[in-house]
């Protein structure tokens, strides 16, 4: 166990902050998506994390195997050239507009709690953000560790501290008419593959810290 398994817990802490937090975790990404599936919504949940814990060990592992130098040349390896290529390029396209949009709500919140200009708040966030790119993979493995846990003990406190009050009214979701077990198992499962490509910078990134560490 030792040090490939605390490595490993550094990768899963980066992957939990960046990709899963992101999104998956938030309740109503939860909802939104579950909710439609009915009862049998905990087996599609179920399937979304056999993916996200199986397709990342597997992509993590063939990463450092062939020595894989970013999600680019696993989606090659994998699809083949042609397919992985069109696929680099959408996830690129995809995460270039993530980025755009999350300086955006870092900036909308900013001027929601501290009252900043939308113009000093997306400075503020820019800056943020491109001062973790510029340490590049190095800060982001060893600040990520840190953070998700002290970020999951903050919201601990907080829902701890939270007074008690009547829960907020529901906004009712469209139920999928007979859903069966397979197709909550299927529809979790295409749900946890699109994560998991969204999160093959990170696998491969930690993938290849991991085998170079001495």
């Amino acid at each position: 166990m030792g040090r490939g398994f605390f490595a490993g817990c550094r990768v899963a802490a980066v992957f939990v902050g960046a990709v899963i937090g992101a999104g998956f975790a938030s309740g109503r990404e939860i909802v939104t998506f579950f909710q439609p599936l009915g009862p049998n919504a905990p087996l599609g949940l179920a399937g979304t994390v056999l993916v996200l814990a199986g397709g990342g060990w597997l992509a993590a592992r063939a990463a450092a195997d062939q020595r894989l130098a970013n999600y680019g040349e696993v989606f090659r390896a994998t699809a083949g050239h042609l397919p992985g290529l069109a696929l680099d390029l959408l996830v690129t396209l995809f995460l270039y507009l993530t980025a755009g949009v999350t300086l955006a709500g870092g900036a909308a919140l900013l001027r929601v709690h501290y009252h900043l200009s939308s113009a000093a708040g997306l400075a503020v966030t820019t800056a943020a953000g491109g001062l973790l790119a510029a340490g590049g993979v190095k800060a982001m493995f060893r600040l990520g560790p840190w953070l998700v846990p002290l970020l999951l003990l903050a919201l601990a406190v907080i829902l701890a501290g939270s007074p008690q009050s009547a829960p907020p009214p529901v906004v009712p979701q469209p139920t999928l008419p007979a859903t069966t077990g397979v197709a909550a198992v299927a529809a979790g499962a295409l749900y946890g593959g699109l994560n998991l490509i969204l999160a093959a910078g990170v696998l491969v990134a930690g993938a290849r810290r991991h085998d170079r560490a001495p």
